[in-house]
């Protein structure tokens, strides 16, 4: 049975985090890990080790509730990575522009190539090249239902998360 946008938004925060994290597992060629902001982490990929430090996205004497929750390793065909930023919302709760314009400078100057803002809600409206241009690719809650149902044939056991 399909799962639908309703059922995740019933997962908790870290629920939705580890899900997220498994659905882009099971893509072929990718592993993930949890990290934090401010993390440092030695990665070794394609027997080479690299640096990477986790930016802090928001501002400390706000209540942000954008985190980079996830970094996500390509290793196969080709080494690629990228933020994972999840962020729980509720019926209707389109996230913010400002939600976003956090994320325009979280990959300078590290070696991440892009940030996926995975949310539950339906995100804000935007073009591709205006998301092109702002640095972040978004995956709304129809998205993360699309890539459950579709990842399930591979693998992938949303009954874990989804009661």
């Amino acid at each position: 049975m399909p799962v639908t946008v309703d059922e995740i938004r019933e997962l908790s925060q870290e629920e939705l985090i580890e899900l997220v994290a498994e659905i882009w597992e099971v893509r072929p060629g990718w592993r993930t890990t949890r990290v934090s902001p401010g993390d440092e982490i030695k990665l070794e990929l394609d027997n080479d080790i690299i640096d990477i430090a986790v930016p802090e996205i928001g501002h400390p004497s706000t209540d942000s509730e954008l985190t980079i929750d996830i970094l996500a390793i390509q290793e196969s065909p080709y080494p690629e990575l990228e933020y994972i930023c999840v962020h729980q919302g509720s019926e209707g709760d389109a996230t913010t522009r400002e939600f976003y314009g956090e994320l325009r400078g979280a990959t300078s100057g590290y070696k991440v190539s892009k940030v996926v803002v995975v949310t539950s809600d339906s995100g804000i409206e935007e073009t591709v090249d205006e998301r092109l241009h702002s640095g972040y690719q978004l995956v709304d809650g129809v998205k993360i239902c699309e890539l459950i149902n579709s990842y399930s044939d591979h693998g992938l056991d949303p009954d874990k998360y989804i009661q």
